[in-house]
């Protein structure tokens, strides 16, 4: 890879758990769509206004929660049913206890299932999962060509999704 002009921007890891449930957080509602297509951008460093305007929309297989009011979010995550569990991301917290609540945040409406999250391997949110009995199952480097773009991540974060490679 290096050859062909890529460089390691981080590596992710992949955990697997189970999480007690809590209603601690809101649903997003369209009001809150620019604040989340802005804390987006900061998390990965470019725009993809399109993508985060379709992925914090609610539907029947993907829920967008929020901690704080609409004046002043504190934290968000979305979940999204998948064939195998619930997939996890993004999620946004600064401090430890938002995020143990938004982990707690899977619908309550669900079948309880495993909740699958992707974050920076090392990082606080990685060490937090630890911490609550998720295990890695699968890791993965991420790999970039040309100018890494400047990203502010939060202290506590997970990835929308690997899948979009």
């Amino acid at each position: 890879y290096a050859r062909s002009g890529f460089v390691l921007q981080d590596e992710t890891v992949r955990f697997k758990g189970n999480t007690s449930r809590s209603q601690a957080a809101r649903l997003a509602t369209d009001s809150d769509l620019q604040w989340l297509i802005g804390m987006d951008r900061r998390m990965v460093g470019h725009r993809r206004d399109r993508f985060a305007n379709a992925w914090f929309r609610q539907s029947d297989t993907r829920r967008t929660v929020m901690l704080g009011d609409a004046s002043m979010p504190r934290g968000y995550v979305t979940f999204r049913k998948c064939d195998q569990g619930i997939k996890a991301g993004p999620l946004c917290a600064q401090t430890q206890s938002d995020a143990q609540m938004l982990l707690e945040a899977v619908p309550s409406s669900w079948t309880a299932a495993p909740v699958f999250f992707d974050t920076p391997k090392g990082s606080p949110m990685a060490k937090l999962l630890s911490a609550r009995g998720f295990r890695p199952i699968f890791e993965t480097a991420r790999m970039m060509r040309g100018a890494v773009p400047k990203i502010h991540p939060p202290v506590f974060a997970c990835a929308a999704t690997l899948e979009l490679g």
